[in-house]
């Protein structure tokens, strides 16, 4: 990874990445780097900690940035690096085995990230956000089933889902865009499960392999 600073030409795009550390965030990048740089000209990466293993391309750039953290200081951060930003990803999540304690953390760092970003980010063009499984409420109580995503929200999520709040905070700030110069639009994505890599091993991730235990052949 390098340092760059130099503007992109306005018909390539280049992309923000936060939680690069997680699966998904990591898998972001990979694919971003795969295309090329006509199509992508520079990837700013961002997590609270550098990447375990490096980028060896030199259009990523990683700033380390705690969305959590006071917003004029990630504002300081990313001001340069993100000025020609035009996607932004939004991949970064906090885990507590506490269900209930997920909104503290996984609300606030969401609108944080909007807010930065719109403030940093002035040829911004489209958010990508990634929801998940929580969305249908399966960590709440039964659901119906099969689950699509033009069904209805859980009714009784008594502000647990942290996800329907990271939406709504979406939807209003695009509104609130709309007779803006600079307008953005947004996607939601969400995936049911996740099955990845990422070479710190997540300890959501954790397994253990072993051999399968057979008598085997008497003969």
């Amino acid at each position: 990874m390098t340092t760059i600073l130099a503007g992109a030409s306005n018909d390539r795009k280049v992309a923000f990445v936060s939680g690069c550390n997680g699966i998904s965030g990591h898998a972001i990048v990979e694919h971003l780097s795969k295309q090329s740089a006509s199509k992508w000209s520079r990837i700013v990466v961002t997590s609270r900690r550098p990447p375990p293993t490096p980028w060896t391309d030199s259009r990523i750039q990683f700033v380390a940035v705690d969305f959590l953290d006071s917003q004029e200081k990630a504002v300081e951060a990313l001001r340069l690096v993100c000025r020609d930003v035009t996607h932004a990803y939004f991949a970064s999540y906090i885990h507590d085995d506490d269900l209930a304690k997920l909104p503290e953390k996984n609300v606030p760092l969401f609108k944080n990230f909007i807010d930065i970003m719109d403030q940093v980010c002035p040829r911004l063009q489209r958010i990508c956000l990634q929801t998940g499984g929580k969305h249908y409420g399966v960590h709440l109580g039964p659901t119906a089933q099969p689950v699509s995503e033009d069904i209805p929200r859980y009714a009784d999520d008594n502000g647990l889902n942290f996800y329907y709040q990271q939406e709504d905070h979406l939807l209003a700030a695009q509104q609130q865009r709309r007779h803006h110069e600079n307008q953005w639009s947004y996607n939601i994505i969400r995936p049911f499960g996740i099955i990845g890599f990422h070479p710190t091993g997540p300890s959501l991730s954790l397994s253990l392999s072993q051999s399968p235990q057979s008598p085997g052949s008497q003969n």
